[in-house]
């Protein structure tokens, strides 16, 4: 939409904070911030999950979900150890020592960094630090942000069946 192609369009100018009564001019859903998450302007099912009322954030939520565990999969495949994300612990990806999946604190340490990176891997680590990092991306450019982590499913090797790529 040409009047929403600037920041300040939908974010105050000194805050982070969205305009949400901006939004509501043409979602008559959204009455504050929390209910942006539940828009949708697509009925395709792009996360093959079945749920087609959930709104776009939902839809990114559950594929990020997924590229996760192709990451997990894919490195231990290939590098014989499965990474594991902490975005709070810089250099946000490890080892996961003890196989449980899980980023303990004990394994999100400088020392036990994730080094077993192949083109493929780090380009999908890219992709989900970059989602994790934005949490206006379903807003700001979601089928963009829904591509890419489709894309990287698909190259990582995941089933992709029943998702959708825009």
């Amino acid at each position: 939409m040409e009047a929403y192609s600037n920041c300040t369009d939908c974010h105050y100018t000194h805050q982070l904070e969205v305009r949400a009564e901006e939004c509501s001019v043409c979602h008559a859903e959204v009455e504050s911030a929390e209910d942006l998450h539940s828009i949708r302007m697509s009925a395709a099912d792009y996360d093959g999950d079945g749920d087609t009322e959930e709104g776009i954030s939902g839809e990114i939520e559950t594929l990020h979900e997924a590229l996760y565990a192709a990451m997990q999969a894919y490195s231990s495949s290939v590098s014989g150890n499965a990474v594991v994300y902490d975005s709070h612990s810089y250099p946000y990806f490890f080892n996961d020592s003890n196989g449980n999946g899980v980023t303990d604190p004990d394994e999100a340490v400088r020392d036990n960094a994730f080094v077993g990176w192949t083109p493929r891997l780090l380009r999908a680590a890219y992709n989900y630090q970059y989602v994790a990092k934005d949490p206006g991306a379903f807003a700001h450019n979601p089928k963009y942000i829904i591509q890419v982590l489709y894309d990287n499913l698909e190259d990582l090797g995941a089933d992709t069946t029943g998702m959708v790529r825009p």
